[in-house]
């Protein structure tokens, strides 16, 4: 299996889920999301993302940018965990909004400090409306005991890998999740290159799954989407081959 002739073919998959997902999402509608409720808002929202992310990933692959496009997989499968989690425990949604919005106030109030630190020149700012977006939880969790009686609606943040082992899978996070968050943190192993054997052919069906994945979301949010099994056949076979342990030319 010649390297240079998998990079054409599984980009070319990644290129195919990537529209596909993109016609779902033009078909769903934003305006019909933001009605119909937290986790369908949310499933909507992460696919957007995913198909940003997927676009900028598909230009650095296609300009022969490998080492930069690795820096996109990470939020990849991220989201993809995300997704998956949401997907088969839905209550789970309030503990990821509560942990989300609760980084979002350690995050702004830092600002607000900051820029009240650096410019006393000019009148203070306005205060800092923290209340506000405990206002915002405590409506939240109201509409969530309604949606969700029975979920786990714990004031407990939750992290990325309760998140997958709630969905796909603790495995799937100690593998390719830990792998490609070594390019995000720039670890000595991305530095010196010692890392590109190891993801070169991983890196773009990563990203097939991930994109399969909110193409199938999109399809349940009444996307229209054309045949995914085909789609799914193909990565499944590019899958086969890396799993086979070819022996790659490089």
């Amino acid at each position: 299996m010649a390297r240079n002739d998998f990079e054409v073919r599984s980009l070319k998959l990644l290129i195919d889920a990537h529209n596909e997902l993109s016609n779902g999402i033009k078909s769903v509608g934003e305006s019909e999301q933001i009605a119909r409720g937290y986790v369908d808002h949310f499933r909507f929202w992460s696919s957007v993302y995913m198909n940003t992310v997927s676009q900028g990933f598909i230009h650095l692959r296609q300009a022969g940018l490998l080492k930069e496009s690795r820096l996109l997989v990470r939020p990849a499968l991220e989201l993809h965990i995300k997704q998956k989690a949401i997907h088969d425990r839905p209550d789970l949604i309030y503990r990821l909004g509560r942990y989300e919005t609760n980084q979002d106030v350690t995050w702004l109030r830092a600002i607000w400090e900051q820029v009240e630190k650096d410019d006393s020149t000019t009148p203070a700012p306005e205060p800092f409306d923290e209340a506000s977006f405990t206002v915002q939880l405590k409506e939240f969790r109201h509409h969530c005991e309604k949606l969700f009686p029975t979920g786990d609606l714990r004031p407990v943040d939750i992290s990325i890998i309760e998140l997958a082992q709630k969905g796909i899978g603790e495995q799937y996070y100690n593998s390719f999740y830990r792998t490609y968050c070594k390019f995000t943190h720039a670890t000595m192993r991305v530095l010196i290159g010692s890392m590109d054997d190891i993801t070169s052919e991983s890196d773009n069906i990563l990203m097939i799954g991930c994109v399969l994945s909110a193409v199938e979301t999109t399809a349940a949010l009444g996307g229209r989407t054309s045949d995914i099994s085909a789609l799914t056949r193909h990565y499944q076979e590019l899958q086969n081959e890396i799993s086979q342990g070819c022996e790659v030319d490089i």
